[in-house]
């Protein structure tokens, strides 16, 4: 079994302590970190809290039934003004569409309105006649936090408890709160950074509540700024996504997410060039904390990739270039599609369909 094989969830094991949310529907939360690839080795993983106890044959079996979701996938990214849904089948995306939201019903990442927002997936699913099992959600980036975490000897015994401790340390976060993965940047080299990402599980069940009251079954729920990595088709990349509520900006390093920031945007600011001019900001600040992070610049040949409904043209793409100096590059995903489909403003979408089995 390949490394990339063992590192099958972020969310794997907690699927248990979901179904007192919703009993009907077996969610499995799988692959939380697909962009992670065969090169890296999982040295450890901690949940305080989480039903791991249960033993591995409960993982197994849904490694399992996921292996045997073949053919047609169904996605579906929320955020607060627009649902968009997905048809993909054979590598082949089929159909999709977009619908308005009013910004009620999703904020800051969070399902604000579960019955609601319920009613309206449901209603959309039976108008286009979408299967209703094996489907692929994104959950927002905002309610996620991930850090670089140097070992203070490549023998440290207690591996787990001294990144949660400098996880809850660096990011304030309470443990017990979350779901905690991490893996080593480079075992190979032995170095003793291992990358570490905290979620929280607030957001995680309100997701998962939304679709059971849909009556809709999940098979996966992934973060935005993940299914985005997964998506670009580029091992090394700087990816900045714009929609009017909030921006994310990852570096893909080695197809590692090393850094990933998600931010909300001002509800009242609705012009596209204020929003531009922010994304730039933050493409420019996230260049330096990385720098600070790994203690040494990216290395300018990586290609900036743009993508969201408010990130398109070509005044915006040469802005950052001239910016940054850093190449322009664009999102090549290993799928077919129609020469009408709007790929950058799907391209979270097509990362869930593109989710490894």
């Amino acid at each position: 079994m390949s490394p990339f094989a063992r590192w099958k969830s972020l969310f794997e094991r907690t699927s248990a302590s979901l179904r007192a949310h919703q009993p009907n529907v077996p969610v499995r939360l799988r692959q939380i970190l697909a962009p992670v690839r065969q090169r890296l080795q999982v040295v450890a993983e901690h949940q305080p809290g989480s039903p791991a106890s249960e033993g591995a044959s409960r993982v197994a079996q849904a490694v399992s039934l996921a292996r045997g979701t073949k053919g047609t996938r169904v996605t579906v990214d929320l955020s607060p003004d627009a649902i968009r849904l997905l048809e993909m089948s054979q590598q082949r995306v089929t159909r999709w569409w977009s619908f308005e939201l009013d910004g009620a019903f999703v904020r800051d990442g969070l399902v604000v309105q579960p019955a609601a927002l319920a009613g309206i997936l449901n209603q959309k699913f039976r108008q286009l006649q979408l299967p209703r099992h094996g489907i692929l959600a994104a959950l927002s980036g905002v309610q996620a936090h991930s850090t670089i975490v140097d070992l203070p000897s490549a023998r440290y015994r207690d591996v787990g408890r001294y990144v949660e401790e400098e996880v809850e340390r660096r990011l304030g976060l309470a443990m017990e709160d979350c779901y905690l993965h991490w893996v080593s940047l480079a075992p190979a080299r032995r170095e003793r950074d291992v990358f570490a990402c905290a979620v929280r599980r607030e957001p995680v069940q309100a997701l998962a509540e939304t679709f059971t009251e849909a009556n809709l079954e999940l098979r996966a729920i992934d973060l935005k700024p993940l299914a985005l990595a997964r998506a670009v088709g580029c091992r090394d990349a700087i990816i900045a996504h714009l929609e009017g509520f909030g921006l994310d900006i990852i570096i893909v390093q080695a197809d590692l997410p090393l850094l990933i920031r998600s931010l909300p945007l001002d509800r009242g600011v609705l012009d596209r060039e204020a929003l531009q001019d922010r994304l730039l900001r933050e493409v420019e600040r996230s260049l330096l904390m990385y720098a600070d992070l790994r203690e040494r610049p990216l290395d300018p040949s990586v290609p900036l990739v743009l993508s969201g409904s408010l990130a398109s043209g070509i005044a915006l793409a040469e802005r950052l270039r001239a910016a940054i100096r850093h190449p322009l590059g664009r999102p090549e995903p290993p799928i077919e599609y129609p020469p009408e489909f709007p790929l950058t403003d799907f391209l979270v979408n097509v990362g869930l369909a593109l989710k490894s089995s």
